[in-house]
């Protein structure tokens, strides 16, 4: 039995995804019954016109649509008066849709805290990114019971920057006179070993800004290609009971889905992904970018600071050495593979300059992974600890509102 569900739809700046996206949702008998909230988290009004004007046509679908002024208006008239508590408030106004650059943490916790009005304790929610495409055989059965799940992925594996770079190294090692063996067996041996070199060539090709190979030709369809699953679940594309979205919120930092998955699965069950696939189809990734790199190794790192402090309640100058090191022994395999590939020559010219650009920008990292604060990343994961208690309070808040609010349909 299917029972009803909410779906759950983050869009950021890209009508043109947003509407396969939601042509996808329609053209699956299941998806299109559901009720759909989509979160438009766009920081400019052109395109949130466009969203606005590809839902209406769609009228046969149960919407609700949240642009940042809609969102605003939630806030002041409905719940902010309800709450009577100066730190919760103020927690909730740093909450908000189509602010300028990331966001993505925020949209996310935006829609729990909508799915606590449109949901009850029994119901769940699937969250979709706005680079899924649902497929015409998609269904959700046997669900009801789960905390949270994460469906499988084909197209567009789920990579950091740092991860596609020592993917598209791997790649050019097997293409010259170097075997491809890691430091770590971390996901990208275990996608390397598990894909024909072709297969990983048409995926860099398709999904990065590395120059397309000239050794790689785009005959077969990635939907056709599978992935060994994650050690996490991924914000792209999950499953969500609403009786677990009062335990945390999303952080503020890269990685955000992973510590949010992992902190509520805790040790109660293991990693079951749901059996059925999704499209994961992102556009071009720049993966060569020394600001996003810089941005992802925070996250990362700010990840495991968390984990040690709720496990042992204190930061002590050792493991945060241990935490910084083994960020730093990555990068360090990566240089290495940088510089077998230039010494050897034997790839052209053009790879050639995008090599020395990666290995100079993993140089830079590596220098500013060694000289991040530990003081301030120790604050900052201590705040959203802060920020977990006052989150409680607030769905605490909303689930026994007494009256009740109706969002406008599309």
């Amino acid at each position: 039995m299917i029972n009803k569900y909410l779906i759950v739809i983050h869009t950021f700046n890209n009508p043109k995804l947003f509407l396969r996206l939601l042509s996808s949702i329609n053209a699956n008998k299941e998806t299109r019954n559901n009720p759909i909230l989509i979160l438009d988290d766009s920081n400019r009004n052109c395109f949130s016109e466009m969203n606005l004007a590809l839902l209406n046509q769609y009228p046969d679908i149960l919407k609700f649509y949240v642009n940042k002024s809609i969102w605003h208006q939630i806030k002041n008239e409905w719940i902010s008066p309800q709450i009577e508590n100066v730190k919760i408030e103020r927690y909730l106004n740093t909450i908000d849709l189509g602010k300028i650059g990331w966001n993505i943490y925020n949209a996310r916790n935006i829609g729990l805290i909508l799915s606590t009005i449109f949901l009850n304790n029994t119901s769940f929610s699937l969250s979709l990114d706005q680079d899924i495409i649902i497929d015409n055989k998609f269904s959700l059965h046997n669900v009801d019971n789960l905390l949270l799940t994460c469906t499988n992925i084909r197209g567009c594996p789920d990579l950091s920057r740092l991860e596609w770079i020592g993917l598209f190294l791997g790649y050019l090692c097997n293409m010259t006179n170097f075997s491809f063996t890691r430091v770590f067996d971390d996901y990208v041996n275990k996608l390397f070993w598990s894909l024909p070199t072709e297969h990983i060539g048409i995926i860099l090709s398709r999904y990065t800004q590395f120059p397309i190979l000239s050794f790689c030709q785009e005959k077969e369809t990635t939907k056709t290609m599978t992935f060994p699953p994650r050690e996490e679940y991924y914000g792209a594309s999950f499953i969500l009971s609403n009786s677990a979205i009062n335990l945390y919120p999303f952080s503020n930092w890269y990685d955000n889905d992973w510590l949010f998955f992992k902190s509520i699965r805790g040790n109660l069950h293991d990693l079951h992904f749901y059996q059925s696939y999704v499209d994961h189809e992102q556009e071009k990734k720049e993966i060569n970018s020394i600001k996003w790199l810089e941005f992802e190794e925070t996250g990362k790192i700010l990840n495991e600071i968390y984990y040690e402090l709720v496990s042992r309640k204190m930061l002590t100058d050792n493991a945060y050495e241990n935490i910084v090191n083994r960020r730093i022994n990555i990068i360090e395999n990566e240089i290495r593979y940088c510089k077998l590939i230039l010494k050897d020559g034997s790839v052209d010219e053009r790879l050639l300059t995008i090599i020395n650009q990666i290995l100079s920008n993993l140089q830079m990292l590596k220098v500013y992974v060694r000289k991040l604060n530990k003081t301030y990343l120790e604050s900052q994961a201590k705040s959203f600890i802060y920020q977990i208690a006052l989150w409680r309070e607030l769905i605490y808040k909303i689930i026994h509102f007494k009256r009740t609010f109706y969002l406008t349909n599309v």
